[in-house]
């Protein structure tokens, strides 16, 4: 076990309570689920406050959970999905810098094949290698593409918390492109891929 500087300890308490507060301030009626997950974060909280450390891993996985609320990126996903567009059923998809020019399925696996590179390219190795994780794994994440080009709306399905910290991390970094459009006019679309991580890659 490494003990943390005492101000270290204060940080993710503070971030606890942030979770809680933010989560608390989410309107949903599924209201047995939000007190079952206060109820695990206070736990968790009470855990820290009583063994007064927490291992490497353990601050890891707290601030990558703090990170996935950190801003409009996670929070609210399914309440904006349904109005808009998905890739498959835009008339023209969003471009990636350096896909122009293609037909519209060399376009679909230029953008695919595009952000696999990208996350490959940006994806902390340390963190796979913190895990343990020493062969390549895929995992699958959902993002929309605005009418500015810019990417939010991120979630990542079936993965570590601490993973998917990082690759929405990394996908908030992809680089701004050109719009969806549909009757000549740019829209929103929601997009998905599978992206590779671990490993050598």
């Amino acid at each position: 076990m490494t003990y943390l500087p005492k101000f270290k300890v204060v940080d993710i308490r503070y971030l606890l309570f942030l979770i809680a507060l933010i989560l608390l301030s989410c309107k949903d009626n599924t209201k047995s689920s939000d007190s079952e997950l206060i109820h695990r974060i206070n736990a968790v909280h009470e855990q820290i406050m009583i063994q007064g450390n927490v291992t490497e891993e353990e601050k890891q996985a707290i601030l990558s959970l703090a990170s996935l609320f950190a801003d409009d990126s996670f929070v609210n996903y399914k309440s904006d999905i349904t109005d808009v567009i998905q890739f498959d059923d835009v008339e023209n998809g969003p471009i990636y810098p350096g896909c122009e020019g293609l037909s519209k399925q060399e376009l679909k696996a230029c953008f695919i094949e595009s952000i696999n590179t990208f996350v490959g390219t940006q994806f902390n190795s340390d963190i796979s290698k913190n895990l343990g994780i020493t062969e390549p794994q895929d995992v699958e994440v959902f993002f929309k593409i605005g009418r500015d080009g810019k990417t939010s709306k991120l979630k990542v399905r079936k993965a570590n918390v601490v993973i998917q910290a990082e690759v929405i991390r990394v996908i908030k970094q992809l680089p701004l492109m050109k719009p969806a459009t549909q009757n000549g006019e740019a829209v929103e679309v929601m997009c998905s891929a599978v992206v590779s991580y671990g490993g050598n890659l």
